[in-house]
């Protein structure tokens, strides 16, 4: 456009606005002399027909086009049929919700059948659904259905040149409503055509009027029309249902003159029938239907004919909804001047009072005013000398087209050109025409939108109004923006009066605080306004909202540990270094308490950004941004690390072999900016020391350095050490994977102490518990076997029993022979005491216990039946009965019957998800590496994976493992099977399969000395001698890794990482969807 500038010399408006004609001049010695240019426009439907304003949708018509802008009108169009439409919503409709966040707009082309012989456009209106519209050229109209895709058009054209169109046209219920002019009968006249029939004026309700009709509007069932002699005539739309049918009747209902308050005719600009009222507290609510006051727009100026009450008209006998009478009107009254548009709801709503029964007026360059209604609170009187209603200015940077009450939204449209290069598009043209080709506007109609609830807020807050306002917000508090709404309203109060040079002796914003406060979001909004406004004007803020310190804390208090993620970079800005550290320290135990890994994550980076040589204030810039995807600095480095850490991430790659501590260390002091353990602090310098000459500079910074990571790394290493010793196995893992923390490390130093396990039986029951993996189930195959080899065993014992009891056995029915047969049949046997308390919290007992109890078994009768279709998901849902308690005999200990036995549990078995097995699998991966045999015992188990189990054995007999660990697994096999006998039957086929490997393990400990307990080694405080015995601790241990790198059949521990990161992000996407990361 600078390039190649238009010279217009001249330019004028096509007919109706839809063109814009300019002349230009050709560059000199050139011919022509001048060219001509056409560009195209768009109008909005209010500027020719005034009863749009009603509607919350945008519709933009042009010469041969309309634009609509009506939310989601692909989901309306699939339930909207002609059958199930309601175009007249009950009072108090819903929300418009979905008119606020769509911008599409939907392009529908008049056929040119009817532009053939009426262009141009002249009106254009849209139904209250957004799925009906209507248009009207020069003479005649047609309407269109957004659901059907299909014009209707008048078939007899004699009847289409007839009519007319003059002022205006609307939509009722099914109908349209128009006023026009008959050249036939040469009369003006109101006409109503229904949707459904044909148009035809034989199925037209036709109402004959003596003067010209320019404006029409409707109030519900109320039609005002304004003539071109200055009268106003209200008709009454009437539906009245007989045999025949459904007929619609126009009644007269009043005529009135106003040629004394108006020049002229043609100043009228818009026409208003409304409930609105200067006094709200003396309302009628039941003369309400029948429109309270006449608003006009006369040149400008805004006036208001409200109804006088002291004369009630009586109710007419045939129509009960009429009126008998002249409604008596007041005396005009102007409400404001250098008005273009206004609008009112049709529809009062009970909850949001304040928006539904506002005035709102548009005054074009000077912005929007709202005629407020000021209601009193329940059970009090309103004040003398406090107006019923006031009249609030404000300002939009839109020009509004529409406004969605109960949504505190406006809505408009604007233009965003481009220049657009043609030339390609003519490559043979002249170069008289390539000034004009290079410099072709494109023009982009897009839909604005403006929320205008707290610019209300501020100007009731202005005038001590505070009550009020109050209660607008307590009714928009469901919205979704509303604490958008609270932030806006502090960031510009604050703008305003922190930048001004002039003393403010009424601060508005002291005010504004207090109204923030009495919400929940106070302190996400006080946060969320500081972070996006200038450090500077901090002072200003925190000096009337209060101390950040006491705000963190309450946040912590309260539990909004994302709106205290925020507070940190505020406290590292206003605070010393010390004080900052040591509240985030305090928000990162917060966050592992309540498993919020990824903010944890962010706390973690934010901690280490800090430097720790900066004593004085700390910079004014965040150090990092978290808007942007981020790596852990050891995963850029080297993504074999992944290796030995549960890290959830989407990255997948392979690993067949162990990887020790000390390549770790090697690896990270080369690529790793940042330390990771107190194992390897010492090798990894910093960055900043690099720069320094001093060799005593670098010593120092490195213990800095040293003394920051074991900071971090203690405070992890206490809050896995809890996690393993509440057997909270699963959380173990979103902490290490999340964190980046080395977990076969940790678990090699925690083997003896927090990795050692007491309780078989309750661990495996809360790794069942932890993840949701169902108890196995014993199938009927496996009851009827064992209810027959229990029958033939007590056969053989009570033979003799039997036989003297064989001639009362024949006397009985078959009912009391069961009885008999339960009865003889029953015993009893001792039990350790942890095995009743199910369902409850055990506590660590041995079975030499002398607390025992005793657990009677009865058999059914032979033909009982056992449901097992539900799944299993409880232990107690894996029981098959007392009767089967002692069914287990010496016959079991055969191979063939125990496979059998396994095949008939794993046919109707309940196992877990593919994901929580690929989880489990890797973390049996990671406690083998890590020589938590007891660990990886269980989750063997847990699977039922004997091939596994018989790996695991032979790893554990080696010289290496301490006498004490196998002891223990040795207790803890016959603690579960003791249990899988007594209790969870399901687990009997399994425990069988591993019997050997109990027999392998007590072979063990008769080759060893005699138990002793290994002493647990003492925590390791110096970094110095941890790395030396970490790296001995590996090599000793590398022998044992490495006969079991093939027990998973060499599944990728990245793989499975993948895995896990994948579903921890669905099962916590809705605890971490309001996460605030740092920046």
């Amino acid at each position: 456009m600078n390039t190649r500038p238009l010279k217009i010399r001249s330019m004028d408006w096509g007919m109706e606005g839809y063109q814009l004609w300019m002349a230009c001049e050709s560059p000199a010695n050139s011919s022509p002399p001048g060219n001509l240019l056409q560009m195209n426009f768009l109008k909005s439907a209010l500027t020719v027909n005034p009863c749009m304003s009603n509607h919350h949708h945008l519709l933009l018509q042009g010469e041969d086009r309309l634009l609509i802008n009506t939310g989601d009108t692909i989901m309306k169009s699939s339930i909207y049929t002609s059958r199930t439409r309601h175009l007249s919503p009950a009072p108090g409709a819903g929300s418009n919700t979905l008119l606020v966040g769509n911008k599409h707009w939907q392009a529908v082309q008049i056929p040119m059948t009817y532009l053939g012989n009426n262009w141009p456009v002249r009106y254009a209106t849209v139904d209250i659904s957004g799925q009906c519209l209507a248009v009207a050229g020069r003479s005649g109209f047609a309407h269109y259905a957004l659901y059907t895709r299909k014009w209707k058009l008048f078939g007899n054209v004699t009847q289409e040149r007839d009519l007319v169109v003059t002022g205006g046209i609307t939509w009722w219920k099914e109908c349209i409503v128009l006023g026009c002019y008959s050249t036939n009968e040469n009369r003006d006249e109101i006409r109503m055509y229904h949707r459904a029939s044909n148009l035809d004026n034989v199925f037209a309700s036709i109402t004959k009027v003596l003067s010209q009709i320019l404006l029409l509007n409707l109030y519900r069932d109320i039609l005002i029309v304004f003539c071109a002699d200055s009268h106003i005539m209200l008709f009454s739309l009437v539906e009245i249902h007989n045999k025949s049918g459904v007929e619609r009747e126009v009644v007269q209902l009043q005529d009135i003159c106003i040629s004394n308050i108006i020049p002229h005719p043609a100043c009228v600009v818009s026409l208003t029938l409304t409930s609105v009222r200067k006094e709200i507290a003396t309302r009628n609510a039941n003369c309400s239907e029948h429109g309270e006051s006449i608003i006009l727009n006369v040149s400008g100026k805004l006036l208001m004919i409200q109804r006088d009450h002291s004369a009630q008209p009586t109710a007419d006998v045939k129509h009960p909804k009429l009126l008998h009478g002249q409604i008596q009107y007041d005396t005009p009254m102007m409400l404001a001047s250098g008005v273009e548009n206004i609008w009112v709801s049709l529809w009062g709503s009970q909850e949001k009072r304040y928006l539904t029964e506002a005035l709102w007026i548009g005054c074009g360059a000077h912005g929007m005013k709202v005629w407020l209604p000021l209601f009193p609170r329940d059970g009090e009187k309103p004040h003398n000398f406090m107006s019923k209603r006031i009249m609030l200015p404000f300002q939009l940077h839109i020009y509004p087209l529409a406004v969605l009450f109960e949504d505190a939204v406006m809505l408009g449209a604007e233009t965003d050109t481009v220049m657009y290069d043609m030339s390609s598009l003519h490559p043979n043209s002249s170069p008289k025409s390539s000034s004009l080709l290079h410099s072709q506007p494109y023009c982009i109609i897009e839909r604005t939108s403006q929320v205008y609830l707290h610019l209300i807020l501020r100007q009731l807050l202005r005038r001590n109004l505070g009550i009020h306002a109050l209660e607008i917000a307590r009714c928009c508090i469901n919205l979704p923006y509303f604490p958008h709404v609270l932030e806006l309203l502090l960031h510009q109060v604050l703008e305003e009066e922190a930048t001004s040079s002039d003393p403010i002796p009424d601060p508005l914003l002291p005010r504004v605080v207090a109204f923030i406060e009495e919400f929940p979001e106070f302190l996400q909004t006080v946060v969320h306004c500081a972070r996006k406004t200038e450090i500077a004007l901090w002072p200003y803020l925190f000096t009337t909202v209060g101390n950040p310190t006491d705000l963190f804390q309450e946040c912590l208090r309260t539990g909004k540990l994302e709106t205290a993620t925020s507070y940190l970079v505020i406290l590292q800005n206003l605070e010393p270094i010390p004080i900052s550290r040591q509240y985030a320290t305090l928000l990162l135990d917060a966050t592992l308490d309540s498993k919020k890994w990824e903010l944890s994550k962010d706390i973690i980076r934010f901690l280490r950004a800090i430097d720790p040589n900066e004593e004085e204030m700390p910079p004014r810039t965040p150090l990092y941004s978290s808007s942007l995807p981020y790596a852990s600095p050891i995963d850029v480095a080297n993504k074999s690390l992944d290796s030995k850490m549960f890290v959830f991430s989407p990255a997948l790659g392979g690993r067949s072999h162990s990887t020790n501590v000390s390549s770790i260390i090697n690896e990270s002091t080369v690529n790793t900016p940042l330390s990771r353990t107190k194992s390897d602090t010492k090798a990894i310098p910093a960055r900043s020391s690099l720069r320094k000459s001093s060799g005593s500079r670098e010593s120092v910074k490195d213990r800095q350095e040293s003394g920051e990571s074991m900071f971090f790394d203690i405070i992890l290493c206490r809050h896995a050490r809890k996690l393993l010793m509440a057997c909270r196995l699963y959380d173990l893992g979103n902490f290490a994977a999340h964190l980046d923390f080395h977990l076969v490390a940790w678990l090699r130093k925690e083997r003896t102490r927090a990795a050692k396990i007491e309780d078989f039986v309750t661990t495996l029951k809360r790794l069942h518990e932890d993840f949701q993996w169902p108890y196995p189930v014993a199938s009927p195959a496996l009851l009827q076997s064992l209810q027959k080899q229990t029958r033939e065993k007590k056969n053989e014992s009570m033979g003799r029993l039997y036989s003297e009891a064989c001639d009362l056995s024949a006397l009985l029915t078959e009912d009391d022979e069961d009885v008999l047969l339960a009865s003889t049949n029953s015993f009893s046997f001792p039990a350790p005491q942890y095995l009743h308390a199910r369902g409850q919290d055990e506590t660590e007992l041995s079975p030499d216990d002398d607390n025992t109890g005793t657990l009677e078994a009865y058999l059914e009768p032979r033909g009982s039946h056992f449901d097992i279709q539900s799944q299993c998901t409880t232990e107690d849902s894996s029981l098959v009965g007392d009767d089967l308690t002692n069914a287990i005999d010496d016959s079991w200990n055969s191979s063939q019957d125990a496979s059998e036995l396994e095949q008939w549990t794993q046919e109707l078995a309940s196992r877990g998800s593919p994901k929580m097995e690929a989880k489990l699998r890797y973390l049996l991966q990671i406690m083998i590496e890590a020589e938590c045999f007891e660990w990886a015992l269980l989750i063997t188990v847990l699977l039922r994976d004997a091939l596994t189990m018989s790996r695991l054995t032979r790893a554990v007999t080696v010289p290496d493992v301490p006498t004490d660990v196998i002891s223990r697994i040795q207790d803890g096999l016959s603690f579960l099977e003791l249990w899988a006998d007594t209790v969870c039957l399901g687990y009997k086929p399994f425990v069988v399969l591993i019997k050997n490997q109990t027999l392998i393990l007590s072979k063990a400990l008769e080759n060893r000395p005699r138990l002793r307990h290994t002493p647990s080694p003492p925590v390791l405080e110096t970094t110095g001698s941890l790395d030396e015995t970490m790296c001995a601790r590996t090599e000793s241990c590398h022998s044992t890794s490495s006969t079991l790198d093939g027990t998973l059949g060499n599944e990728s521990t990245d793989h499975g990482r993948g895995i896990f990161v994948e579903d921890d992000t669905e099962d916590e996407e809705e605890e971490r969807s309001s996460t605030c990361a740092i920046s």
